[in-house]
């Protein structure tokens, strides 16, 4: 997603939406913390958008892990990522180790534009399938890839050989196995 694409990190905090303090933005505005949930609720909001979110990390001179358990605002590395909806965000937000710290927890695939005008593509063509790439030439295309990306590889490879393989997947069928797969190791 756009966060993980401009430079967010798991565990960096979330100190702003929009301007408005949450987490470890809190303790420089001495202001109410915002549940993890309120905070989520915030990014899911519509209304919201576009949206600008800062985030931090403790500074090159502190070490993420020896760090005090609590973000030092001030000093921390701080830097902005906006998104237009919140589908492109891609990412899960978690509790910190602090009182009312948010951080990223996870990240998430999202739709790139390739992928949202080819399955528009496959509906007007009456192919009710939800389908997405999957892979040009054995190379795994990442969902946020754009047209750019997709073309540059296409190229690339037909370029050397004259010919290329693309394989599609079912995106519900994938998202089903994912399903069935999770807590069994």
């Amino acid at each position: 997603g756009i966060a993980e694409s401009r430079g967010v990190f798991i565990g960096d905090h979330l100190i702003f939406v929009n301007g408005l303090p949450v987490g470890a933005g809190c303790q420089v505005h001495d202001s109410h913390f915002p549940q993890l949930k309120e905070v989520v609720a915030m990014l899911e909001n519509e209304d919201n958008y576009p949206i600008a979110l800062t985030f931090a990390r403790p500074s090159q001179q502190t070490s993420r892990w020896t760090a005090s358990y609590a973000l030092d605002v001030e000093t921390a590395e701080t830097f902005c990522v906006t998104a237009n909806k919140y589908k492109q965000l891609g990412f899960e937000l978690g509790s910190g180790r602090a009182r009312g710290e948010v951080v990223v927890k996870a990240f998430h695939a999202v739709e790139g534009s390739l992928q949202e005008n080819f399955r528009k593509e496959m509906k007007q063509m009456g192919i009710s399938q939800d389908l997405a790439f999957e892979s040009i030439d054995g190379q795994v295309v990442p969902s946020y890839a754009s047209c750019d990306m997709i073309m540059s590889a296409l190229k690339r490879v037909l370029s050397s050989k004259g010919e290329t393989e693309l394989v599609l997947c079912n995106v519900h069928r994938k998202d089903w196995v994912r399903q069935q797969c999770k807590g069994t190791k």
